[in-house]
């Protein structure tokens, strides 16, 4: 099963159970990741990222990085450095 698969499914079945937590900040649910990952694959497109390009992700560890890495996955090759 592929990353968008399991995030589509998991916000359909539990969309308000909490999917990433940050230290200080209200917990992402379901719901609101895959909404963010579906932009984030959206913009990728609109910029000529398909799903065999590489995209960099250059963030320190935490909630961010684990969004971000997450986000673009379900539509490019992620290359965390």
């Amino acid at each position: 099963m592929s990353i968008p698969l399991l995030l589509a499914e998991r916000a359909a079945n539990a969309p308000d159970a909490h999917a990433i937590y940050g230290l200080g900040r209200p917990p992402l649910t379901y719901a609101d990741l895959w909404r963010h990952a579906r932009l984030v694959v959206s913009s990728l497109r609109a910029a000529g990222i398909n799903r065999q390009d590489r995209v960099a992700i250059v963030l320190p560890n935490g909630p961010e990085m684990a969004v971000t890495f997450l986000s673009v996955a379900c539509g490019a090759i992620t290359a965390p450095l």
